[in-house]
């Protein structure tokens, strides 16, 4: 079996003999280990399942500068106003500012998705290689642009003070996603990515019922024209996902991504809706690779590799990707346990 074909029997909740993963690190954490091994020849022995697109239609993707004298100034096509460096992007002033929402101006598709960006589109699917799972991002969801549009505060209070009105600006918002995917599922990849952190590491910051309300019903209708064009939904959300695993697969998700062990249990994830979610992530960056030993860190992976993998439906990940906040010595250990696995692919 290829890489490509072991991921979706994966995610068709079928067992395979080699458990996929992908190890995914930041560019400190990259420059860790080549410190760490002496050269980036580690980087070569990664079974790397995926084939990522070329762009998505997030708003970070599509900034242009403001400030001739400070690279670092920007804005976006809904109109935020950002401090955009290598390391951070930080948002300076929401497009609702000063602005009702009745009477604000939306962009179009053509802000996020001009010629250039179609041929783009097009060679990378005329060029994908047919033994990788090929996947699109959508980028960033409706919660995500929510506390773009009004703030993260003030998208809080209006869910509950003004709910009317979070609906109007989520049908602005669903204008523009559905057009973006409109786009993306003419594509030949497998699967299409939309990126969205309703949850902290509590739970559903605006609360499971809004949720319900607000989200879920829209989010139904994107998996939906997902698989009708024969497409694979995955979304990835930070946090503790617990409350809402029950909906996500009622409405159709296949696969939850990062699935994040300091927020949830992937355990009991697992146990309760693995039959009906595949999950993506689970080996937490936090705490265990920070502060545990390289002993510690081998023992979770290879019990997420066999316990998550019982009966199909998992991808073994960092549930964010590993920084130099973890120690040299960790940091191998976890990349040397990713890639023993690589035995039962190669036979």
């Amino acid at each position: 079996m290829t890489l490509r074909e072991i991921v979706k029997a994966q995610i068709r909740h079928e067992e395979t003999d080699f458990v996929p993963y992908t190890f995914e690190t930041e560019p400190d954490g990259r420059a860790a280990l080549n410190e760490y091994y002496g050269s980036d020849a580690w980087q070569k022995e990664l079974l790397y399942p995926l084939h990522r697109g070329p762009f998505n239609f997030d708003t970070w993707g599509v900034m242009r500068q403001t400030d001739p004298n400070d690279p670092t100034k920007k804005t976006d096509p809904f109109g935020c106003l950002w401090t955009h460096s290598e390391k951070i992007a930080h948002l300076d002033r929401c497009a609702m500012y000063n602005v009702a929402p009745q009477d604000y101006v939306w962009p179009t598709l053509e802000d996020f998705y001009w010629p250039e960006r179609h041929e783009l589109l097009k060679r990378w699917g005329e060029n994908k290689p047919e033994d990788k799972f090929s996947m699109l991002n959508m980028g960033a969801g409706y919660w995500e642009h929510m506390w773009r549009l009004l703030g993260a505060e003030e998208a809080l209070m209006i869910t509950v003070e003004d709910p009317d009105t979070f609906d109007y600006i989520l049908d602005g918002l669903d204008n523009l996603f559905h057009q973006f995917l409109d786009v993306l599922v003419q594509s030949p990849a497998d699967a299409i990515l939309i990126s969205d952190d309703w949850c902290d590491q509590r739970s559903c910051m605006m609360g499971p019922e809004r949720w319900r309300r607000h989200i879920k019903p829209r989010l139904e209708k994107l998996y939906r024209k997902m698989h009708d064009h024969g497409k694979i939904a995955i979304n990835h959300v930070c946090g503790n996902v617990t409350p809402l695993l029950g909906d996500l697969a009622e409405i159709g998700l296949d696969v939850l991504e990062s699935v994040q062990s300091e927020a949830m249990d992937p355990y009991e994830a697992k146990r309760q809706y693995g039959d009906r979610l595949a999950f993506w992530g689970g080996f937490g960056v936090q705490y265990l690779p920070v502060q545990g030993t390289p002993d510690q860190v081998r023992a979770e992976i290879r019990r997420l590799r066999t316990e998550m993998s019982r009966g199909g439906g998992y991808i073994l990940s960092p549930s964010k990707p590993l920084s130099s906040a973890v120690p040299a010595e960790s940091l191998a250990a976890a990349y040397e346990t990713f890639v023993e696995e690589n035995r039962k692919f190669h036979g």
